[in-house]
């Protein structure tokens, strides 16, 4: 009964403490960016965050569909439902939401450590460790979608977890319904969102019919998108943000490749000129032909450019992952110089140690799957889901520039127990007297 009674202490205890630690340290790094009173006002200083507004507007019916139209093709209902939400209620609401995110993540972390390791202290530790995180605290005051798909990602990456602990299907159909809700966040987890749900639909033990119907009602959210997609722009896909991506970065700097210019000082001025050119031509494409066609158009010239210049187009690929995959966080700009230094190179730091962290799990679930031991067989699913929710990450990389790291910013969390989950893995298979 004793014993009992101090687990549930330290149950209680250790959560507790985590969050009064990591409160602390979110308000000391963001009241060192702006004064408390001041958070608020950084909420749309980021161009993007004003079209995540414009389409919460209009699911509202603040505005009407024409004002946003550009916003609605590239921003999916999800995050812009709740942005819409949160400021009717209080200018301070979606701050305190986004806190709360981030805030619970620290939470997930120890969870998933503790389901990991058994080790109340070690997850303890490793949970600190995940809060330390500058990235992700810094676009917290933001309008921006990066909280929420890292939140969805790491309570998705839980359940699996505890899946293959209990081998209980509700909790591979809640991973699921969760990667449904992070794909209308973030449309690249569609894809995974589709592999995973098609999966499970192929390999779970469970009536065909019954299933189906579940999938199907966890797939509510992605029809929706899909369908507001298909009835205002005859697009049958989550976002036009893709197409986007592709006109506006990876073809406007393609052009540098094409002919030969090195890098120099009068390069971003370059850039911005072919990707203003871009930017009136697609515009027009879209006027004139609407956003299917368009979308036909840019489609059409990526696979020219990646047919014609082949070394090129790898080359720009891969110096854009390289290159963002090493930056700094853009949303750390802080009211004292020195301060905002520092945090330059901290978040710099970290950026590198994601990297690291990442390289290293990918090397060590390789060497878990060369064991082939038995008893690690439902690791492979968890080493699978892991390898692509990142992996997807960094190969957006590779159409983009310009972010800083907040491409990156969703899969800190998830990168971090990844690392904590190889590690306990290889822990066993080196010591197999100890159990998992």
């Amino acid at each position: 009964m004793t014993a009992d009674r101090s687990r549930k202490i330290i149950s209680f205890i250790i959560p507790f403490t985590l969050i009064c630690i990591s409160t602390l340290f979110y308000y000391y790094i963001n009241s060192n960016i702006r004064n408390f009173h001041d958070w608020p006002s950084l909420k749309y200083t980021s161009g993007d965050s004003q079209t995540y507004f414009n389409v919460g507007q209009w699911l509202i019916g603040e505005k009407s569909f024409s004002e946003v139209k550009q916003s609605v093709a590239i921003r999916p209902f999800f995050y812009p439902l709740f942005v819409a939400s949160l400021e009717k209620i209080h200018p301070w609401a979606i701050i305190i939401f986004q806190f709360i995110l981030w805030e619970t993540q620290i939470l997930l972390a120890y969870f998933c450590g503790t389901l990991i390791s058994k080790s109340p202290a070690a997850s303890f530790i490793f949970s600190l460790f995940c809060a330390t995180f500058l990235s992700p605290i810094g676009i917290s005051l933001h309008v921006l979608s990066e909280t929420l798909t890292s939140f969805l990602l790491t309570i998705s990456l839980l359940f699996l977890i505890i899946y293959t602990e209990k081998h209980n299907n509700k909790f591979i159909l809640i991973h699921i319904a969760t990667l449904s809700l992070c794909s209308v966040v973030r449309p690249v987890y569609f894809y995974l969102f589709f592999l995973d749900a098609s999966l499970c639909f192929f390999f779970l033990s469970m009536n065909k019919v019954k299933l189906l119907i579940i999938l199907i009602v966890i797939s509510t959210p992605v029809i929706f998108q899909i369908s507001i997609m298909m009835i205002k722009f005859n697009i049958n896909n989550v976002s036009f943000i893709d197409t986007l991506a592709f006109n506006d970065y990876y073809l406007s700097k393609i052009e540098l490749y094409k002919r030969k210019i090195e890098k120099n000082e009068n390069s971003a001025a370059q850039i911005h000129a072919i990707r203003n050119g871009r930017r009136m031509w697609l515009g027009d494409a879209i006027d004139k032909y609407g956003y299917k066609e368009a979308r036909y158009f840019v489609n059409r010239e990526l696979w020219k450019t990646i047919t014609f210049f082949p070394y090129d187009s790898f080359r720009l690929f891969l110096d854009l992952i390289l290159e963002n995959s090493k930056q700094p966080s853009n949303f750390l700009a802080s009211k004292n110089y020195i301060t905002e230094r520092r945090f330059f190179f901290i978040s710099l730091a970290q950026s590198a140690t994601l990297r690291m962290l990442n390289l290293s799990s990918l090397l060590l679930s390789l060497l878990i799957f060369i064991s082939r031991k038995k008893q690690y067989t439902n690791s492979y699913f968890v080493n699978m889901f892991l390898f692509l929710s990142i992996y997807m990450v960094y190969i957006s990389n590779g159409v983009s520039f310009w972010q800083g790291d907040r491409l990156i910013v969703p899969v800190y969390f998830i990168s971090a127990i990844w690392f904590f989950y190889q590690i306990n893995m290889v822990r066993n298979i080196l010591l197999p007297c100890r159990k998992l």
